[in-house]
């Protein structure tokens, strides 16, 4: 569950050695931290009209909420690999809860010549830049994101007012948790590691929860991983499967469990559970959170 600046300190590092002594298992330890980078950081683009759209979201997994400590750089090039667009961002690090630095940081978006064939993403800071990955434009037209329909099952220091409001109560259980359950209909998903699932949770008290989650497949098999906190207001937790131990174990996705820790927290309060969302288009998650008022918790 490391950021990506760490996976570029290793993929430095291995360059490093690789010069020192030219063994071809460095070449291919690189060539694997290149593929995780893009895996999470890939950008996506829409033809609009006589112009390319691009997004790249920069709070990837496995910290959905979390800025790297470098800037991200796009470059473009065309068939004769001329660069002809350049983009980039370099708010970093911490926004703490401030969500207007966290959204002005978050994407990496732009229009692009439509003479543009291939893109290459660095990370920058003091003037240092460090290629991280390359690839060719494809694009990824009319996507629709629909909302998930589930069953949803709670247990432990939780319990049921309606349809959509819930109350976390710490002395129902010994457990020290509530927990609440999402089976996905109309059956499992298939892996993605390109993928966020998102759940709408609007906590109608002033109380902050720390969180965790498992992701279980169609056989009951189990992953697990912490979260950020709850905070009081909207909040759309975004799990990747980047981020859980061990996920290779699943064979699919079946259930989505938030764990909400109720320990620290003596008092009652209510919860209403929105939409579950199931995002691979960027695009549509970028709308979604710029046409909502999400909490975003430090990380």
């Amino acid at each position: 569950m490391i950021p990506p600046h760490y996976i570029i300190f290793e993929k430095q590092l291995l360059e490093s050695m690789y010069e020192i002594t030219p063994d071809p298992i460095f070449i291919e330890e690189i060539r694997y931290r290149e593929t995780a980078l893009k895996s999470v950081l890939k950008p996506q683009f829409q033809k609009m009209n006589d112009k390319i759209l691009f997004i790249m979201r920069r709070a990837c997994a496995p910290h959905p909420y979390l800025l790297d400590v470098y800037g991200t750089k796009i470059e473009f090039q065309d068939q004769d690999n001329n660069i002809i667009n350049t983009y980039e961002n370099s708010l970093s690090g911490i926004c703490g809860e401030d969500t207007d630095k966290f959204k002005k940081g978050e994407f990496l978006t732009g229009v692009v010549n439509t003479n543009a064939m291939t893109y290459t993403v660095y990370a920058i800071k003091g003037g240092i830049e460090e290629e991280l990955f390359s690839g060719t434009i494809e694009f990824n037209n009319n996507i629709n994101d629909p909302v998930v329909d589930y069953d949803i099952d709670i247990s432990y220091d939780i319990h049921q007012i309606n349809s959509s409001i819930f109350e976390i109560s710490s002395n129902l259980s010994d457990k020290g948790e509530a927990r609440i359950t999402y089976e996905l209909l109309p059956g499992e998903f298939k892996h993605s590691l390109n993928t966020y699932w998102g759940i709408e949770i609007n906590n109608l008290s002033s109380h902050s929860s720390n969180m965790g989650a498992i992701l279980y497949d169609s056989e009951g098999t189990g992953v697990t991983r912490y979260y950020t906190k709850l905070l009081p207001g909207k909040n759309l937790v975004l799990l990747s499967e980047i981020g859980f131990s061990e996920i290779d174990r699943l064979k699919d996705i079946k259930k989505i469990s938030l764990r909400i820790f109720t320990a620290e927290n003596s008092s009652n309060y209510l919860l209403e559970i929105g939409p579950l969302y199931r995002f691979t288009d960027m695009f549509n998650l970028k709308e979604y959170m710029y046409s909502n008022n999400i909490f975003i918790s430090p990380q």
